[in-house]
């Protein structure tokens, strides 16, 4: 295709210009902010993931409570000798301007994308969530850069189409094979899809091609995420003893076992309590595999969870829901079952107890439709609207924000943080903070206050400009963009909502929410741009709306065919 259709964004030496300059001082200014900031050491979550990526994940029994993806990239980042501080920072950067260029292919101005790049590189939650080695700092990039990759696909003709369909299959797969919730990525397929086929039809045109197309966006990513999947089951069959491309705490035998305890019923059910003390000792009194694990239960193992619920979720004497999987895990390991098949016929030997005592009249299991959800749903429905509210209140922080600052921790730790992270130890000296880190408070004192602001004042006016006429000027494939975006980010709100409702109050819940976070920026600025924009620029591109007017060729996008 030679010609260059009408454009907004047409070749303007000045505005280009402006604009590269501008993302390049952003972006050299996000590195001169966090310059003093490093990896914080803490145990727990943090250190195990360094652990594992240390073992490339296959390499230590214990790796198989987590999915690979977030192991496998920290092991690169340590074999790489960069500060994984940095990594996370400069992955960050270049999906941020990747997904920058994009937008400018949806025909978004050049002010819209070089706000967008900064609001979200700026992000608050990044001066903050990016100091602790977490699935959600590599998640979080992933998404965005995925994100931008779809794009080009929409807009993008040929073979450079098969091309981002590639990177965007491999980044997909990547993400979701990080944790358990990114199936909230096929929520966002299957939420465009319905949005191509209806576009399709209020036009009067086929629904199938339309279908065939989706096929084509989507169906590589699902092809690989499956390959990946068997290459993972494979790999864990072989390391692991069980062939399953999920984690340990996912696998059938453990999660029917685990949901028909919580499924008995007893006159007590704590808040935050899916399988409370009364279930215990019923659940002891009819099944023998679960009186081998019970005394651990009720003892020093079970004290120490018993403890951090009392700390974290507040309930008193019992197992809160956010620990309570591990307990019965680690408690079956303690009475002997250490290897995944004598684990596997354990759980399903305890859930055949629970089930024959229940159908023998002994117990009496309720019903819930939704596995790993405490099924006393009456006792934490009342909290799940304000637990939606304060969860989506998170997403965008402001207010008075803090650095994290480096604790006093075991020299052991210390030690696997500096040598696993690559840490910059002179920056992370307890209670010596760098000089440098002076820079990051000032930004999140002053981002943490305008920040918020500047996103719902954006927001009012985006929604006041497409109620005005900006509605008239969205492309199908504006909206197929912004349904990628919010689906999944949506999605994450309410899983987090639901967690913090009922499992225990979520204190992690900024961390949790950070990859629906870094979208909101881009979902405001495309949605007020609509008023501002022209069409798309095409040189050997197309968008939806351009190949419609201009005829479709042998080298069709994959879209186009269908719109």
């Amino acid at each position: 295709m030679n010609a260059t259709l009408g454009s907004a964004n047409a070749f303007r030496p000045n505005a280009k210009v402006l604009f590269s300059v501008f993302l390049i001082f952003v972006a050299l200014l996000k590195l001169f902010v966090i310059g003093g900031q490093d990896i914080i050491a803490a145990p727990y979550d943090s250190m195990q993931y360094l652990q594992i990526g240390d073992a490339w994940y296959w390499g230590v029994n214990w790796a198989f409570a987590r999915r690979p993806s977030f192991p496998i990239f920290l092991a690169l980042a340590y074999n790489s000798g960069i500060p994984l501080r940095l990594v996370f920072e400069g992955l960050f950067i270049l999906a941020s301007l990747r997904l920058a260029a994009g937008l400018l292919r949806l025909g978004i101005p050049y002010w819209a994308a070089a706000l967008n790049f900064a609001l979200t590189l700026m992000l608050p939650t990044t001066l903050i969530e990016f100091n602790f080695a977490m699935v959600e700092c590599m998640l979080s990039p992933v998404l965005i850069w995925a994100a931008a990759e779809f794009v080009f696909m929409l807009t993008t003709i040929g073979r450079r189409f098969w091309i981002h369909n590639l990177v965007f299959s491999v980044l997909v797969s990547f993400a979701w094979y990080a944790r358990s919730e990114t199936v909230l990525l096929s929520g966002a397929a299957l939420a465009v899809s319905i949005l191509l086929a209806a576009a399709a039809f209020f036009r009067r045109q086929p629904i199938l091609p339309a279908l065939r197309q989706c096929a084509r966006l989507f169906g590589l990513a699902a092809i690989l995420c499956a390959v990946v999947g068997l290459f993972v089951a494979t790999m864990d069959h072989l390391h692991f003893g069980r062939f399953s491309s999920v984690e340990d705490l996912r696998a059938p035998a453990f999660s029917r076992a685990y949901n028909d305890l919580q499924l008995i019923d007893a006159p007590e059910n704590p808040h935050f309590v899916p399988f409370s003390s009364a279930q215990m000792r019923l659940a002891a009194s009819v099944s023998p595999a679960f009186a081998e694990i019970y005394p651990p239960l009720q003892g020093t193992l079970g004290e120490r969870f018993r403890r951090i619920s009392k700390n974290e979720a507040g309930v008193d004497n019992e197992i809160a829901g956010g620990w309570l999987m591990w307990a019965i895990r680690e408690a079956a390991v303690d009475a002997g079952y250490r290897d995944y098949r004598s684990q596997d016929a354990f759980y399903n030997r305890l859930a055949d107890e629970i089930e024959v005592a229940a159908r023998e009249g002994n117990i009496h299991l309720l019903y819930f439709p939704v596995a790993f959800v405490d099924p006393h749903w009456r006792v934490w429905a009342p909290y799940l609207l304000s637990s939606i509210a304060r969860t989506a209140d998170r997403v965008v922080l402001g207010g008075q924000l803090r650095v994290p600052l480096q604790s006093a921790q075991p020299p052991d730790v210390v030690a696997e943080f500096d040598r696993s992270a690559n840490r910059r130890a002179a920056l992370v000296v307890p209670d010596e903070p760098s000089p440098k880190l002076r820079r990051a408070e000032f930004a999140i004192t002053w981002f943490g206050t305008a920040y918020r602001p500047l996103i719902f004042s954006l927001a009012a006016l985006a929604v006041v400009l497409f109620a005005a006429g900006g509605w008239r000027r969205l492309k199908v494939e504006t909206g197929a963009f912004l349904v990628l975006i919010a689906a999944p980010s949506v999605g994450k709100v309410l899983l987090m909502a639901l967690i913090d409702a009922s499992a225990y109050p979520n204190v992690g819940i900024d961390r949790y929410v950070l990859p629906a976070a870094v979208f909101v920026p881009s979902f405001v600025l495309v949605l007020l741009a609509q008023r501002f924009r022209g069409e798309a620029k095409t040189v050997g591109n197309a968008t939806f709306h351009d190949v419609q007017k201009i005829g479709v060729t042998k080298d069709e996008n994959l879209v186009t065919a269908a719109l």
